[in-house]
């Protein structure tokens, strides 16, 4: 994914193992960006979709987390690029903040274990809280 104006890589580009690809079959990865995706149908029929309760942020990561739960890989072609103009009506700081920290909960209370999922959820709600003052972001999104 480039975003279109500077032509530069997405951050949100998958990060992928170079040593067990190639250019012709791919490079798996753990996720993948969803402005850049397709699927195999049958895959889908079998997982399932997004999850509409995720509606914005980490979809992405749970579709990620089931796909490779059946026991199917994600590979990354970097030859296919897609160009993507972020709009910056769509973007709510308010919003952006309170899904992403509340999706990223939910992700992590459905997959991970009850203690490792309490001491995950401790150890973000400290780091993204500082990160966020820091930023000056709107802490009540956050709360």
């Amino acid at each position: 994914m480039r975003e279109r104006d500077q032509k530069a890589l997405s951050p949100n580009n998958p990060k992928y193992w170079q040593e067990r690809g190639n250019e012709t079959e791919g490079f798996p990865c753990s996720t993948f960006d969803g402005g850049g995706v397709a699927f195999r149908k049958s895959v889908i029929q079998q997982v399932g979709p997004y999850l509409a309760e995720f509606f914005v942020y980490h979809s992405e990561v749970d579709l990620s987390t089931r796909i490779w739960d059946a026991g199917y890989e994600i590979r990354y072609f970097p030859a296919i690029a897609v160009s993507h103009r972020e709009s910056s009506v769509s973007r709510n700081e308010f919003r952006q903040i309170f899904y992403s920290t509340r999706n990223y909960f939910w992700y992590v209370w459905i997959y991970y274990p009850f203690f490792m999922g309490f001491a995950e959820t401790i150890h973000f709600a400290q780091r993204s809280f500082v990160r966020n003052l820091r930023h000056t972001k709107p802490v009540s999104a956050w709360v």
